[in-house]
C-alpha cells in the first residue's frame, strides 16, 4: 500500500528575503522562519554560515 509523504515544513510560516553570500552570490531565499541565517547554504559556493540579508523587502502573496 502506497502512502503519501507529508512535508511537515509545508505548513510552517516561511521567510522570503533577498540574501547575499560572502562569495558575492545574491538570490531570493525561501526558508522556514525558525531557520537561522547561519544555517543557510549558498547555492553558488555551497558553504554554510556565510549568508546575510540584504535588507531588500520581498512581498509575499497572501501575507499582510
Amino acid at each position: 500500500m502506497a502512502r503519501d509523504i507529508i512535508d511537515i515544513e509545508e505548513g510552517l510560516p516561511h521567510e522570503v528575503a533577498e540574501v547575499l553570500c560572502l562569495c558575492g552570490h545574491r538570490w531570493i531565499a525561501v526558508y522556514p522562519e525558525q531557520t537561522l541565517l547561519k544555517e543557510l547554504e549558498c547555492p553558488n559556493c555551497h558553504k554554510i554560515g556565510r549568508v546575510f540579508k540584504t535588507g531588500q523587502s520581498v512581498e509575499q502573496e497572501g501575507k499582510q
